[in-house]
Formats: structure tokens, C-alpha cells, sequence
């Protein structure tokens, strides 16, 4: 259920009545600033033959417990400029600056908010389809007192009616984004499908999450993320 909330660096699509649509690479699509760097670079770059207006805000970012984002105004993060013009086939690039300080033992996670504004068009182009992009880039800021590391355990486990219910928290310092779940059943290993795992993307510090795995009969879960951790528990369902 918290995975499907989920919407952290999920590209979306605002449709309106237009002609055309216009066409934005964005680049990186994630930020990691260590504890002495300050800014970043993101580079906008308009794909289309038409100019494109964009909008870049900035939130602080956190998870409720089922790990759901929770985006709030924020003054530790700055775009600049915060709106651009780009002529076609041109490339704008806007800094984004880190301007607290670090923290000193957990790892700082925000969200840069890409969106194409509509564009104006005459009363007499017809009703049609645009397309504008609204993309979530995930910014994360290194602790200074510490490594940052993920550390995932396993809570809460419980069988029910649709297979064994769990809590997956994350006790680390730094985020973890899953991106396989195996699950041991009687002894079996088994891969969660990709479709379980499609709106699973990060697990910030401190943040938790509620899953329900198919199975009836679950000995042990294993849990990858992307940077190369990796986590095995043993599994005891309570009635």
C-alpha cells in the first residue's frame, strides 16, 4: 500500500488542451552532494523546435510510515534560476545550492520538482492533447561525522489473509532504493515480480514501510538496493 503512494522520482504526465507537446532532456536525475560541496549542476535541454518555459522548486523530503513522500518549503536548498526560457535545441543549466550546513551523523534527503509550464496558444488551434513533464529528482547531502550507510531490518512480521504482512525500517544513516526482494518459502528462493517492486524506490534514514509478501510461509527475506547492499533476515510469522 506505501509503495503504491509512493511517488519519489516518478515521471509524470499533465494533460491539457493544446496542439503540441514539448520535448525536455534533464540531466542528472539524481544529485549526491558530499559534506564540502555546495552546489550541483542540472542541465535542461529543450529536444523540441519550439521554446519550452520550465519550473524548478526545491522541497525537503522525508517518508511517513508507510512510505509515502512528504514534501515541505524548504530555505537549505536553492534553484538558480528558478524559471527558465530555453530556446530550441538549446540547453539551460540551473545550480542547485546546498545552503545549511551538513549534518553531523544522518544523511540529508530533498527533491528538485522539474515542471514544464504550458505554453500559450490561440483561441482557434482546437482542443487537443499536451503532454508536460513533470519530473522528481531526488537530492541526497552526505553526513560530515560519519560514512553514510543504509542498515534495513525486518519488524512487525504477521501472517494474513493475502500472505505475511512485515515492516522494512530502515536504522541506517543513509538511504537505501530496493531493487530486489527474494523471499524464501519452505526453503525455496523466489524473486518478488518487478511489478511488486515498480513504485518501490527509496527508504530514507529513520523511515519505514509496511509490505505484504505473497507467501504463507515466509523463513527469510533478502534485500538488495542498487548501491550494493545487501540484507538477509530470517523470518518468524506470528499468528
Amino acid at each position: 500500500m506505501g509503495w503504491g503512494r509512493a511517488a519519489a522520482a516518478a515521471l509524470l504526465f499533465l494533460f491539457t488542451a493544446s496542439a503540441s507537446a514539448a520535448s525536455l532532456d534533464v540531466n542528472p536525475v539524481r544529485i549526491d552532494l558530499a559534506p564540502a560541496a555546495r552546489s550541483a549542476e542540472l542541465k535542461l535541454t529543450n529536444m523540441s523546435n519550439e521554446a519550452l518555459s520550465v519550473q524548478v522548486d526545491v522541497r525537503e523530503w522525508s517518508q511517513d510510515f508507510d512510505g509515502a513522500e512528504q514534501l515541505v518549503d524548504t530555505r537549505a536548498l536553492l534553484a538558480v534560476p528558478p524559471i527558465v526560457t530555453i530556446p530550441p535545441g538549446e540547453r539551460q543549466i540551473v545550480r542547485i545550492g546546498h545552503l545549511g550546513a551538513p549534518a553531523e551523523d544522518v544523511e540529508k534527503s530533498f527533491r528538485v520538482l522539474v515542471t514544464e509550464l504550458a505554453a500559450a496558444h490561440a483561441p482557434d488551434s482546437g482542443p487537443g492533447l499536451n503532454m508536460r513533464l513533470k519530473l522528481s529528482i531526488p537530492v541526497f547531502v552526505a553526513p560530515i561525522g560519519r560514512p553514510a550507510a543504509a542498515d534495513i531490518a525486518v519488524e512487525n512480521v504477521a501472517s494474513a489473509e493475502d500472505g505475511t504482512r512485515l515492516t522494512l525500517h530502515n536504522t541506517g544513516n543513509a538511504h537505501a532504493k530496493i531493487q530486489r526482494i527474494d523471499v524464501n518459502n519452505d526453503g525455496e528462493w523466489s524473486t518478488l515480480p518487478l511489478e511488486k517492486l515498480s513504485s518501490l524506490r527509496y527508504l530514507l534514514p529513520d523511515a519505514r514501510t509496511r509490505i505484504t509478501l505473497p507467501e504463507e510461509h515466509v523463513t527469510a527475506i533478502r534485500i538488495k538496493a542498487e548501491d550494493g547492499g545487501e540484507w538477509e533476515h530470517a523470518v518468524s510469522a506470528l499468528p
